[in-house]
């Protein structure tokens, strides 16, 4: 007898997985999370990535809701090293953080922020007695996130971070619509 695999059929899933490799496991289950996370409205999009490490089944940038791209950290930066971060949700890819001056910092990726569809959101950084201050924006290039830091109108390291990690937010929107329900 044959199963009725196809999407929407209600099935044995036990039916389904039967004869196929790991990896095939691994994508169909990944799919299903995408789609119950997605549930609220908006399709799970792909491609994703997934590991499996020591038989551990473990996701990373899972699904990107509506096909935006997002990166979530907290900042942390001192003396003239590169910002810090602790990554709290990454759906971009392998960014990386580099320091180019006194309070001036890259987050790249090739082609990865293209301006008009890139959204950067940083925390205010308050401290008493002083002013500081970090920007961040793409930077043009579409490669990059710049982001900058002040300490009373001067460029300054060791002020993202300075009283405690520093939220950081970066959206990227995709060229179309990644859902049916969205106005084009």
């Amino acid at each position: 007898m044959a199963v009725d695999c196809t999407p929407g059929s209600l099935v044995d899933l036990a039916a389904c997985f039967n004869g196929l490799s790991s990896k095939q496991h691994q994508a169909i289950v990944t799919y299903l999370l995408c789609q119950i996370a997605n549930a609220g409205g908006g399709a799970a999009q792909s491609p994703w990535t997934s590991d499996i490490d020591g038989g551990c089944f473990n996701l990373n940038n899972v699904c990107k809701y509506n096909g935006v791209g997002i990166y979530r950290a907290l900042l942390t930066q001192a003396d003239a090293d590169p910002p810090v971060a602790t990554v709290l949700e990454n759906t971009i890819g392998n960014v990386v953080w580099s320091r180019s001056s006194d309070g001036t910092y890259f987050l790249t990726l090739a082609s990865a922020f293209p301006a008009s569809r890139t959204q950067v959101l940083i925390n205010s950084i308050v401290s008493a007695g002083d002013e500081f201050v970090a920007t961040a924006a793409p930077d043009g290039t579409n490669n990059a996130v710049l982001l900058q830091s002040f300490a009373s109108a001067v460029a300054s390291d060791n002020v993202v971070g300075a009283n405690g990690a520093t939220p950081i937010q970066i959206l990227v929107y995709p060229e179309t619509p990644q859902c049916p329900d969205c106005a084009t």
